[in-house]
């Protein structure tokens, strides 16, 4: 078993007991001494209060268990705003939000979200005009930062 599986079993359940999602678990730095990255998130969102207090449920769980060093620093955050859609939970927390689409074919799409299901988003443009896409199409989607 990889090292971030056994990471993520003792991850997921904390994440799971205090109704956050698990949505990135990334591992850097060397063998000596690993950064142990943990990306969370709710429907919500995820405050700084609740990134200290997984950070330490985490690393009590941690420090309990042999598999891994003490010599490790553990970094808990939110996935951040740049970074792709790819759950539906992440599209319904973002329903009225405008989203930067790139279809397979390279094409953009901007516009809000109105809805989603499984197979389509119906998008919103600037015109007002409603647009069903293809989730099948998708590459990638991107909430668009409003400044």
């Amino acid at each position: 078993m990889r090292f971030t599986e056994k990471l993520e079993r003792i991850v997921k359940p904390i994440c799971e007991a205090e109704n956050l999602h698990l949505v990135e678990i990334k591992i850097r730095g060397d063998a000596k001494k690993p950064v142990f990255e943990i990306y969370a998130d709710s429907e919500k969102g995820i405050n700084l209060g609740q990134c200290e207090k997984l950070s330490r449920l985490i690393q009590d769980e941690l420090d309990m268990d042999e598999q891994f060093l003490n010599n490790y620093r553990l970094d808990v955050s939110s996935p951040g705003l740049d970074r792709a859609l790819e759950y539906d939970w992440e599209f319904k927390k973002n329903i009225g939000h405008n989203l930067e689409i790139t279809l397979d074919s390279a094409e953009q799409i901007v516009g809000r979200l109105l809805s989603f299901d499984e197979n389509e988003l119906i998008i919103e443009d600037e015109k007002n005009q409603q647009q069903a896409v293809a989730r099948s199409a998708v590459k990638q989607v991107k909430v668009k930062i409003q400044w």
